[in-house]
């Protein structure tokens, strides 16, 4: 079928026939054109009340959270509050470790701090400060700017940033920087009212079932924030245009649209900038889940355009990668098929790869390939890509790849990490100062 008209017609016909076609309970869509906006809600903001979705519903944005964090932080910098380039602990002093005297805020925002993915705190987290002092013990994965890892608990740290320097809370920083200047209809999911008038569900087959939002203690800056596609909408026109004047330097507006050299974030996406991920063909954007929801924002400068979707289903990613190829802007990229004959798969073995509390091991599997597993129960077989030391990811419970893996090699070419989802797990969790990552 060919492409979409972005009218606002069409626009509501598709994303009613693809929620049906995906389960999803409930979705926002924008498209903006120059040549005026499209926008579309279907579905309901929770089976059980049955309430139906509308344009003001707030949706849990997830990991689209980080580019109002990274939004804010270049706000800072364009005040002069802060050098991108100097030591984070320059004004955290929670993070006082020695291998944190390195790690810079231009880092943080583009995942090449060597940061852990994601970690945890147990029982309560009462504030960033506490998350941070908890976070900055744990050993660094690589040495910063040398190689991608993408980090929640980086953006914890861009959070805590925030609050060090201007005295607000980090989420009040964002109300009073971006929300209020761009009238965006935000809200907090920490907070005990209001954070979100959707709720999550679960799609396994054609059981759809309700469910409550969890995200772990002191991440709301990594994935905290409730709103709607119009918000993102308004806040890709912003990092597109530098409109409204006065609310973003439009410089630093470009430094986060530009690629950071070297950094390979492999399916995640092309490049990455300072906060926002760089697709083929000249989109940027970035994709955020928790469980039972999603949202995804794309936007290109040159042709003037805009795609944002919300969803509070679990099968909403799957929705998101039909809507894109049926308006006519591509289809996702394809895990590409290796070569059938085994490399000397022996230097990729361990049984403890390692990213914080993250553990992987990769083993021999039955036919002499080898099998990665994790401490969660995952398990896929490793084909051979076309690159060298890449792999496609082949899950039990998917029919093709869409996933690969890569293994770094340091300077004298020893195997000592494996990037996966663009996390970068190091080989005996050794820590950074002793091996060079090759990017």
């Amino acid at each position: 079928m060919g492409a979409v008209d972005v009218r606002d017609s069409s626009i509501e016909v598709l994303l009613h026939e693809l929620s049906r076609t995906h389960r999803v309970t409930g979705a926002q869509l924008v498209v903006r054109r120059t040549g005026g906006t499209a926008s579309a809600v279907a579905g309901l903001e929770d089976l059980d009340s049955g309430g139906a979705v509308t344009a003001r519903s707030r949706f849990p944005f997830g990991s689209v959270t980080k580019v109002l964090t990274a939004t804010v932080v270049l706000q800072l910098a364009a005040d002069g509050d802060l050098d991108l380039d100097a030591p984070v602990r320059d004004h955290v002093p929670e993070l006082g470790m020695a291998s944190w005297r390195a790690v810079t805020a231009r880092q943080l925002l583009s995942h090449s701090a060597g940061v852990v993915a994601g970690h945890e705190v147990e029982g309560r987290v009462a504030s960033l400060r506490r998350y941070v002092r908890s976070c900055a013990r744990e050993p660094l994965v690589a040495r910063p700017g040398t190689v991608f890892s993408y980090s929640n608990t980086g953006y914890v740290v861009l959070g805590r940033l925030i609050e060090a320097i201007t005295g607000y809370r980090w989420y009040d920083a964002i109300d009073s920087f971006l929300a209020g200047p761009l009238w965006l209809g935000l809200s907090y999911l920490d907070r005990q009212f209001g954070w979100s008038s959707v709720r999550a569900h679960a799609v396994l087959g054609q059981t759809v079932t309700p469910l409550d939002v969890e995200l772990p203690g002191g991440w709301g800056p990594a994935g905290g924030v409730a709103g709607s596609a119009t918000d993102l909408a308004t806040l890709a026109h912003l990092l597109m245009t530098g409109e409204p004047d006065g609310v973003l330097d439009v410089d630093l507006a470009t430094d986060m649209r530009t690629g950071v050299p070297g950094l390979q974030p492999l399916d995640l996406a092309d490049g990455w900038g300072l906060g926002l991920a760089l697709y083929g063909g000249g989109w940027l954007g970035h994709d955020g889940t928790l469980d039972g929801a999603s949202a995804h924002l794309r936007f290109h400068p040159s042709r003037g355009t805009i795609v944002a979707l919300t969803t509070n289903a679990s099968s909403g990613t799957a929705l998101w990668q039909d809507l894109w190829s049926r308006l006519g802007f591509g289809t996702p990229t394809a895990v590409p098929s290796g070569p059938h004959s085994l490399p000397d798969l022996r230097g990729y073995l361990a049984d403890d790869y390692r990213n914080g509390d993250l553990r992987f091991e990769v083993t021999r599997n039955g036919t002499g390939g080898l099998r990665l597993r994790d401490d969660t129960g995952f398990a896929a077989a490793l084909h051979p890509g076309v690159e060298p030391d890449v792999f496609t990811v082949h899950r039990a419970d998917v029919r093709s790849p869409t996933q690969r893996c890569r293994f770094v090699r340091d300077d004298a070419g020893n195997v000592v990490a494996l990037q996966l989802s663009g996390r970068l797990a190091t080989r005996g969790g050794v820590e950074a100062a002793v091996w060079s990552a090759s990017s």
